[in-house]
Order: C-alpha cells, then structure tokens, then sequence
C-alpha cells in the first residue's frame, strides 16, 4: 500500500468517527479547535513580537519629536505611550540606543535648562545673560514640578526686575504656575504649599503672595494659602476651638456614663456635660519681695555748749584800736546735738511669670437623672457626691450639677426590643423555610437521579443499549426484541415510575414525610 492510499484510508477512518459523532460533540470539538487555534495565535505573537522597554519618560513635544526623527534615520522601531511623552523601543536595544543618542548630542540639542550655559557666547550683554538665567530657572522649576506625582504637565513663569545700582526701586519679583492635572486626581493642600515653597526658593525676595498657581481648568490652587482671608480665618479658628470643647464634652460624659452604668445599671441614667474653655492664652508676672538682711550701717553724732558774748554792731568798734569792752551777762548761748545714721538693706526678689495654655476650663455644668424606679435603691445624695467627684466639681469657679429623679419613658425602647425580637424570629423562621426547601429539592432531585439510573441499569439489562452509550431519542428505552416475559417485566417498571410521579404531584406532603422517614433510618 503506497503513501496516498494511506492517507485516504486514514481520511476516510476520520470522517467516519466524524459521522458517527453527535451533534453536541461535533459543536464541542469545533470549539475546541477553535480555541486552541486563537491560543497558538496569541502564543505566536508573544514570542515573535519584541518585547519593548522605556528609553525616556516626562518629555516635551519638542524633545520627543528630535528623538523620534533620529530614531528614525537610525531605523529603530518604537512607539508612543504616555500622550507622546514616552518613547519605548526594543528591550533588547535600550542601552545602545541611549549611548548612542548621547553621542551624536541629540540630547543636548534641547537647549533648556541649565544647559543653556553649556555653550560659550562671546559678546552677550546683560540682558542677554539675564533672559538665558530667567529661561533656565524656569525650564528647572518645570522639570522639578513635573515629578510630582498628580501633576502632568507645569509650565512656570518668572518676573525677576533686573538689577541696578542707580535704581533704588528695584520692583516685587513674581511668579505664576500653570498645572495641568493627571485626569482624575487633585492636588492636596501640602502638595500646593510645596510648590509655592519650592518656586519661593529658587529665586530671591520672592514672597508666597507674590506667586500664582493655577490648573488648566482655571482654579487657583493657592489661594487660601497665600491670601487667606481674615473672617474666614477667624471662623476656622472658632469652628477647631468648638470642636475641642464638644471632644472634651463627649470624653467627660463618657467616663461619667459608664459610671452611672455601672452602679444603676444600663438605661437607668443619663447624664449631659457641658464645659466652658478658655481658649486666651495669658501671661502673668508676678514679684514678691522678701525681708532682706543689713549690709552695712553707718553712725556719726556731734554735741556742743555755751558761746560767745557779741560786740557792738558796726563799723566804728571794728576800726577802733581801743579794746572794746562787752558787758556781762547772757547775750547768747546754747547746747547743740547732730547725729546722722545710715543703714545698707539687701532686699531678695523672686520674679515668677506664669503663661497659662489655652483650653483652661472655667466651668462644668453637668446633669443627671435616674430613673425613679431605681431611686429608691441608691440614694440621691450619694449619686451627687459621686458624680461631683468624677467630674471634679469646683464651687469656687461657678460649677453646677444638678441630680434629679423621675421616671423614664421606656415606650419606645419596648416597642424596639419587641420589633427586633419578631425580625429575628422571622429571619430564623425564613432561614428555616430555604433549608427546607433547598432540602426537599435535593431529595427530589436524588430520587430522580436514582429513577434515571434504575432506567438506566434495566435497560442495560435487557439488551436495549450497551453499557457505555446514551440512548437515542429522548432516553426511553425502545425495546425491538424482547421477550414477552422482560417486555411486562420492563413496561411494569415504567407503570410503577409513572405512579410515583402522579404521587410526588398530588401528594407532596405525604412523599416528603416518606422521604423524612427513609433519612431518618
């Protein structure tokens, strides 16, 4: 037998099996086939197609335009991801492609940023100079901001007044900052004040109100950072100072609660605190003087008596050589006594300056009633000698706690308990039906299963289909030679099947107590 006959032979051996397969199983090997042809597809372009790395990221149109045409004079595949601002090319060729790019200087060809000073100009002005600085500063700040994550594309701009030594008025540098947002997200208030402080950084005497951010959509970012407003201001601080006193409020009434809870029992009290902060920060100075002690002392006395009697007044006697005479007696006289005393103190000082922390308390005012129906048990004077004790009850500061007794509306507490007893109780009672019935459809479908299988097996029995195969048609066995002894035999079967359907249809309740039974045992 040659080749082609051996091939025909084989064909044909192949159309028969194909023939003889059912319509299920020729869909299924269709299928099969198909699946398996789109994965030696897929597996092919994986392996044959190369695999491509990054070659640069975060570029500008104008860079990635100078690296594609020269990617294409070198004949290098590649393509865009990122909106044009990525360029892959084979994973294989990355390094080469790089070295090579930066030999040629195609890198240094974009002229921005400090590589503006890269090359030497002779004769520049000052000017000159100036724009290259003011360009450079920018095109770093622009690379810088872009790192960031959220932020997409920035593009800055700065007002720097150029300097001279004949102008006193130098003018207010400035800067504005265009964002163009990653879709989706949104910078928070620490990311904005970082690009303020970074661009505040980069150049001098820059001031935070002095620079602008932006996004794309027309949003100023910075606003309530470098402008803030005074009333807006003023009412954050009051909203974070009431946040604080309900905090101290709640933490207060909690531990006061759980004591309650504790000696009355839960649902027998309730309590409410209400504290008064001072939230003024205050300094006081305070000098106290002490007795001192003596460090030195001084003491001088002088004492004299009698005098002189007096001459004539004028200036005759003082002239004359004749000796004057005086007359007897007391014309004058006296005793005198200085005394002078001095004494030298070192006075100590104690200065102290006492700075008080906002969120003083400077009153608490608390109330507390029990239920009557327990006021009989604990007496009331002990409740408020507790609770005055827990919350540190201060007279002298205006305190107030007030213990009253009454009796509780307990209405809608009962009303709720019994709600919730009758959902659970209901809930229970529906888990309970699902079981049911979920198990009364697995027995149904147990003794079909075994009814599908008697059939099975008796067919089997009785030669109508070989152990193995599925019967045509609708699965009834069709019986061609057969006894009559097996033909009543297997129609007696059928009869009894039948009836047992009619049964399960009339009389469910009677075949699931049948079914509880035979479980059961």
């Amino acid at each position: 037998m040659n080749l082609r006959e051996q091939l025909i032979k084989l064909a044909n051996q192949w159309r028969g099996r194909w023939q003889a397969l059912s319509a299920g199983r020729k869909a299924t090997a269709v299928l099969a086939g198909a699946g398996i042809l789109a994965s030696l597809f897929y597996l092919g372009g994986l392996v044959f197609t190369p695999r491509y790395a990054v070659l640069f990221s975060n570029l500008k149109a104008a860079e990635a335009g100078t690296i594609a045409g020269k990617l294409q004079q070198m004949k290098v595949p590649y393509r865009l991801a990122d909106q044009g601002r990525t360029i892959e090319v084979p994973e294989n060729e990355v390094y080469n492609v790089r070295i090579e790019l930066a030999s040629d200087g195609t890198l240094q060809n974009t002229d921005s940023g400090w590589s503006l000073f890269d090359k030497n100009k002779f004769g520049m002005t000052d000017f000159e100079q100036q724009v290259d600085y003011q360009r450079a500063l920018q095109d770093e700040l622009t690379n810088t901001i872009t790192q960031m994550n959220g932020v997409s594309d920035a593009v800055v701009n700065l007002v720097i007044p150029r300097k001279s030594d004949f102008v006193q008025s130098q003018g207010t540098p400035s800067a504005s900052v265009l964002l163009k947002l990653v879709p989706g997200t949104s910078l928070t208030p620490d990311q904005v004040r970082g690009i303020s402080d970074l661009v505040q950084g980069s150049v001098e005497g820059l001031k935070p109100e002095n620079i602008h951010i932006v996004d794309t959509n027309g949003t100023i970012l910075n606003g309530d950072i470098t402008n803030p407003n005074t009333d807006q201001a003023m009412a954050v601080t009051s909203l974070n100072q009431q946040k604080a006193t309900e905090a101290y409020d709640q933490a207060l009434q909690q531990k006061l609660q759980a004591m309650l809870d504790q000696v009355l029992g839960p649902g027998q009290s309730v309590s409410i605190v209400n504290a008064e902060l001072n939230f003024d920060q205050k300094q006081v100075s305070q000098v106290r003087y002490g007795t001192g002690r003596i460090l030195s002392q001084q003491a001088s006395s002088e004492s004299g008596t009698g005098s002189t009697n007096g001459g004539v007044v004028g200036t005759s006697p003082n002239t004359s050589t004749v000796t004057p005479t005086y007359p007897t007696g007391s014309l004058g006289g006296g005793t005198y006594r200085k005394k002078t005393s001095t004494t030298n103190y070192d006075v100590n000082s104690t200065k102290t300056s006492d700075i008080q922390a906002p969120g003083t308390v400077t009153r608490i005012s608390t109330a507390v009633v029990v239920n009557s129906a327990n006021a009989r048990q604990v007496n009331q004077a002990q409740i408020q000698a507790v609770v005055a004790a827990a919350i540190g009850f201060d007279a002298s500061r205006g305190d107030q706690l007030t213990v009253e007794s009454m009796p509780f509306n307990t209405t809608y507490a009962t009303n709720l308990a019994r709600q919730m007893t009758q959902a659970q109780a209901g809930a229970r009672r529906q888990k309970l039906i699902e079981l049911a019935a979920g198990g009364l459809l697995g027995l149904i479908l147990i003794i079909v299963i075994l009814i599908l299988v008697l059939r099975r097996r008796r067919a089997v029995e009785y030669g109508l289909v070989e152990s193995g195969e599925t019967v045509a048609g609708t699965g009834q066995p069709q019986p061609d030679e057969l006894s009559e002894e097996d033909r009543k035999a297997f129609f007696s079967m059928d009869e009894k099947l039948e009836l047992i359907r009619e049964l399960a249809r009339d009389k469910p309740e009677d075949v699931a107590e049948i079914v509880k039974v035979w479980i059961k045992e």
